[in-house]
């Protein structure tokens, strides 16, 4: 019952990501299953002490699971779930019990989904190393190949290695399988060596898919190699790696096989003082947390905003243009709520364009996403990054100052949150309103960023168009209810 509210977040939280977490419920199954075979071959042995550790543990995870379900912090409430099933074979089955098993409960955390700030992170640095390794193969079969960050353009052609095509996916996908494979492996150094090449074998893998989509694509397949069987080429690519590891193993079911069976029953009821007081402690502690997590009464929750219909496309002498977004910035992003507009003044027309992106959620972690991560995927480099002041009549907005070069090209980006009508430069800000003492964001949380192309040498001019365009219409949008 304290765990309901944390059991359907994490059963969300395995699918949300795409399918990066859809391994999770069988990692669930594996484990209870490996996990009893184990005690039956090598039962526990009661010990005093883990009854305190175990209690203490349990007790620390429905604290956690508590604070999470108050101030809306999911990795708090899974992790928590996480932690209150390990406390509890602390409990029942002793600290040593945990010790020889070290290789089950760390395969456990694998259905633990990552915090979005952690995963944003993983997934851009994973996307440079597969686009890195990649066009270095593809080289050799075409030398003309040339990379910009998770771009690659060969034979007039330009591949982008979008976030499902990182390897993170794989690398998942790639532990749960291999580290299956070591648990039925009888030669202990196999299982080792099944461990090690768990990461390396995913990274290979999305190599191969990433290579064979861009020969396809130059060999004038590209309908059929981005849109048609992608996903199916990446899935092929996988299973070849996992089929060539599992050539060096030698799977046996008999290795949990005994006669022997373990009653787990008469184990855990062994020393039932324990137990009842264990049991009226978490009942007190869950009874508190139904108080204190139960929502207000008469409140009822905001309806979402939606930039795109807020924002007004035409601000004094500016109007303005949308840009097509693909369905993988709504997935990655985590949020359908986006923005990204090219304003520019009526009087001069399109030639010089302010862009103005907006990343909007109730999710107050999920809008941490600093435009570091997605402009140097696209090949530029940092060239100056300083924490500036936008000022006008009715402006004071503090913004981080970003100058990236590529080539003979330059852009330049200002950036900041928006919480609850206030703006900050704290990357951290949005998670903050899940904090103690820090108002919960009824209209949700917003990263604002403008941003305009050119060359270093006129990027000065550049920059008054920027100021100038935030001067005249950013009044209006930031009164538009983001």
């Amino acid at each position: 019952m304290a765990f309901s509210n944390s059991l359907v977040t994490l059963f969300e939280k395995w699918f949300e990501y795409g399918t990066y977490y859809a391994h999770g419920p069988f990692a669930v199954l594996v484990f209870l299953w490996v996990f009893r075979k184990r005690l039956q071959l090598h039962p526990p042995e009661p010990e005093k002490t883990s009854y305190a550790v175990g209690a203490g543990l349990a007790g620390i995870a429905m604290l956690l699971n508590l604070f999470g379900l108050k101030y809306g912090i999911n990795f708090c409430q899974t992790s928590s779930v996480y932690i209150f099933f390990v406390a509890n074979c602390w409990f029942f089955f002793g600290r040593q019990a945990l010790i020889k098993n070290w290789d089950l409960f760390l395969y456990l955390l694998l259905a633990v989904p990552l915090p979005y700030i952690w995963l944003s992170s993983i997934t851009f640095k994973l996307k440079l190393l597969s686009s890195y390794l990649a066009g270095g193969v593809l080289s050799l079969v075409y030398p003309s190949t040339v990379r910009y960050g998770n771009i690659l353009e060969l034979e007039g052609q330009t591949i982008a290695v979008t976030p499902a095509c990182s390897g993170l996916q794989n690398i998942l996908a790639m532990f749960f399988l291999v580290f299956l494979l070591a648990f039925f492996q009888r030669k202990r150094h196999i299982a080792l060596i099944d461990f090690a090449v768990a990461l390396p074998a995913a990274i290979l893998a999305n190599v191969i898919r990433i290579v064979v989509v861009c020969i396809l694509v130059v060999s004038g397949y590209r309908q059929f190699a981005l849109i048609d069987w992608h996903e199916e080429i990446g899935v092929a690519a996988f299973f070849l790696v996992f089929f060539l590891i599992t050539l060096f193993n030698e799977i046996s079911l008999k290795k949990y096989k005994t006669e022997t069976k373990f009653p787990i029953y008469a184990f855990l009821t062994r020393r039932t003082r324990y137990v009842v007081h264990y049991i009226l402690a978490l009942l007190v502690i869950m009874g508190v947390a139904f108080f204190v997590s139960r929502p207000s009464t008469g409140t009822t929750p905001a309806p979402q905003v939606l930039v795109t219909k807020h924002i007004p496309a035409d601000i004094g002498g500016w109007t303005s243009e949308d840009e097509v977004l693909e369905s993988y910035y709504y997935r990655v992003l985590g949020t359908r709520d986006l923005l990204m507009r090219a304003y520019f003044e009526k009087d001069v027309g399109a030639a010089e364009k302010v862009y103005l992106y907006v990343i909007h959620t109730m999710d107050k972690v999920k809008v941490v996403h600093p435009p570091e991560l997605c402009i140097e995927g696209e090949g530029y480099n940092l060239l100056k990054k300083a924490d500036t002041t936008i000022l006008g009549d009715s402006l004071n907005i503090p913004a981080r100052r970003l100058l990236f070069q590529r080539g003979k090209k330059a852009l330049l980006v200002y950036y900041w949150y928006r919480l609850e009508g206030r703006n900050t430069l704290d990357v951290f800000a949005p998670s903050l309103l899940s904090m103690p003492g820090v108002k919960s964001a009824a209209a949700g949380s917003s990263m604002i960023r403008l941003s305009i192309p050119g060359e270093l040498k006129n990027i000065e001019e550049k920059e008054k168009i920027l100021l100038r365009f935030a001067k005249d219409a950013l009044p209006a949008i930031l009164d538009s209810g983001i």
